[in-house]
């Protein structure tokens, strides 16, 4: 008997007994039900990358944030003025678009993966590392 995906039995009535070929036995009233909110196996395989992808938009938006409070500190202001990359631009604007670019690019990359490439365990941990690092990253481009 072949059964459709996420489905099961579920007991209808209470069980009875009856007699077939000269044997009693116990006859369970089912009826086949489908579980419609059953995640299917392509969802479950997935759910890591969406999970993922979500923490890492999280971050680019706390980034964003902080980027936009911090930049104009005076310690930031300090920095941009004796950059010897930032001296021509001193422009916290530009540093600031270039910190969340490179955020968007971590992002999009990220998003392009196949969910299966994060099904395997290493490179999950090393994922999940590169986001809990990313707001660090971005905070030292602003103060160093």
């Amino acid at each position: 008997m072949l059964y459709p995906p996420l489905s099961y039995l579920e007991v209808t009535r209470r069980p009875r007994l009856e007699e077939v070929g000269g044997q009693v036995v116990t006859v369970l009233p089912m009826k086949i039900n489908a579980n419609v909110t059953c995640s299917t196996i392509e969802e479950t395989l997935g759910k890591r990358k969406q999970l993922y992808v979500a923490l890492l938009e999280n971050v680019r938006e706390e980034v964003e944030r902080d980027v936009e409070a911090v930049i104009r500190s005076e310690r930031a202001q300090e920095r941009l003025k004796h950059s010897p990359w930032d001296r021509d631009d001193r422009d916290d604007k530009q540093l600031q678009r270039s910190i969340m670019k490179e955020c968007e690019e971590i992002v999009e990359t990220r998003k392009a993966f196949d969910g299966s490439w994060y099904n395997d365990d290493v490179k999950y941990v090393q994922a999940m590392e590169e986001a809990t690092r990313l707001k660090e990253m971005a905070m030292c481009k602003v103060y160093y």
